[in-house]
């Protein structure tokens, strides 16, 4: 018997039934992961944790005994009750700040392509630029281009219907996510083996949507083959001997070594902190890649000054003539 003889009450059996082995799963993980490290790693109310400096190959830190970089993801039907565990005692609130899209900007800047400029010079969905692309016939069979209407515009227009409950353009806006996530991290095509990219949309992301991000990719790797590393930026180099087996390794460092910024945020933020009398009101708490937390005492004014300086040093251009620039996003509460 194959899915397809199974009724529709039978099917959501199957469902329920694969949800609840999921959800059995998950459950295992965080208590493996997280509830375990509390008990193990606690200190005085605080959970302890190693960093590793540049542990990974794209100079992004790690962490063991914990992992303070593992947190359930936000769509994780545990990730509010593990990060409630992490709350302020006293007069303290917490203040979260994270870049928008650090890797995606600074793909951006390094490739200088159109598009993926023009999706945050113009405020275009992304999702919606890259399903646009592939399965145009179909979203313009269910959304007529009108005359003379601009590419960004009909874009804003499929959004806007995406936004406001049109289930056909949404579905095809959602099936543009996977292949685009395999492709952005150097993926081919798949869909012979049960993937979601396909020969045509390989060829249409690389050809049609990203040729600058295409060109940038070929030039880092003839360099790579060349002189046996690449240049990620600030002075640090990734080496390689075999460019074949880690073509993927060396793509995806390009952008996600940009995540250093974090830390020299850190960097500058302590120097700051020390030298306007704020030790006892603000100290960091942890980092995790592209976001930084904070601890603060409750007070109007020790809170304006913590926002006005780091969206100032989060906010500068890290390029020349940087195109597409920082953005950043706080928030503040008693707990994570």
């Amino acid at each position: 018997m194959s899915l397809y003889d199974l009724n529709k009450e039978q099917l959501q059996d199957l469902k329920e039934v694969l949800q609840s082995l999921l959800d059995h799963s998950n459950a295992a993980i965080i208590k493996n992961n997280f509830i375990k490290s509390f008990f193990n790693y606690t200190l005085d109310g605080n959970l302890k944790g190693n960093y590793n400096h540049f542990g990974a190959k794209s100079y992004r830190p790690t962490s063991s005994n914990p992992n303070l970089l593992n947190q359930p993801s936000t769509g994780s039907k545990y990730a509010k009750p593990i990060k409630k565990c992490f709350k302020t005692t006293g007069n303290k609130l917490f203040y979260a700040i994270d870049y928008s899209s650090l890797e995606d900007r600074a793909l951006a800047n390094l490739s200088e392509d159109e598009n993926k400029i023009a999706i945050f010079e113009e405020g275009l969905d992304g999702h919606c630029t890259h399903s646009y692309t592939y399965f145009k016939d179909e979203i313009e069979n269910e959304l007529p281009r009108k005359k003379g209407e601009s590419k960004s515009d009909f874009i804003k227009r499929y959004h806007y219907e995406v936004e406001n409950g049109n289930t056909v353009l949404k579905n095809i806006r959602q099936k543009s996510k996977a292949p685009s996530f395999k492709l952005n991290y150097l993926g081919y095509p798949d869909s012979h083996k049960g993937g979601s990219i396909t020969p045509e949309i390989y060829d249409k992301y690389h050809n049609e949507l990203y040729l600058g991000v295409t060109r940038f990719r070929n030039k880092m790797l003839s360099k790579a083959h060349k002189n046996g590393r690449i240049h990620l930026g600030l002075g640090c180099y990734l080496y390689t001997n075999n460019v074949e087996d880690q073509e993927r390794t060396l793509n995806n460092a390009c952008s996600q070594y940009w995540s250093i910024l974090a830390l020299l945020t850190m960097e500058k933020m302590n120097s700051l902190i020390e030298e306007n009398g704020l030790s006892n009101d603000i100290e960091f708490v942890t980092t995790i890649y592209d976001s930084l937390y904070l601890k603060f005492t409750k007070d109007p004014e020790v809170l304006k000054w913590l926002n006005d300086n780091i969206v100032e040093v989060m906010s500068k251009d890290f390029l020349p003539d940087q195109k597409v620039h920082n953005e950043v996003q706080g928030e503040i509460g008693y707990n994570f």
